[in-house]
């Protein structure tokens, strides 16, 4: 196998969790804070539905969406903690020197998920 086992929609995921990080909630109010939340579920959701669709699991689209949509409505409901975690890692970053703590944190996000999808991709060409 040559270079890494990577699908458009998991760069595509991996863009939207890192454009998301760069978002500070903890300045976001009214509106602007619902988008963000929204956003968040919905991502969530896609992440979900995409991390579902493993041939192995042998799961109908009806029970995959079912467990995507609950998934993204959990994410909506534990956004204040979320969002407080947030703010406390951005706060951490600052007090340690970090210029530009959104960065790192979209980075992380960004990094992670890509690292995530290609262990994940790697399983499923394994299993074949």
């Amino acid at each position: 196998m040559t270079g890494l086992p990577l699908r458009g929609r998991d760069v595509a995921l991996a863009a939207a969790t890192g454009a998301l990080a760069l978002v500070d909630p903890v300045a976001c109010t009214g509106r602007r804070l619902l988008a963000y939340r929204l956003a968040m579920a919905a991502l969530v959701t896609a992440g979900t539905y995409d991390a579902l669709e493993d041939p192995g699991l042998e799961l109908s689209p009806r029970t995959r969406v079912g467990v995507a949509l609950a998934a993204g409505g959990g994410a909506l409901a534990t956004m204040g903690p979320a969002v407080r975690l947030d703010a406390r890692m951005q706060r951490w970053l600052a007090a340690h020197g970090v210029p530009v703590p959104r960065w790192v944190l979209a980075a992380f996000a960004t990094g992670s998920f890509l690292l995530s999808a290609v262990a994940e991709n790697r399983g499923r060409l394994e299993a074949v």
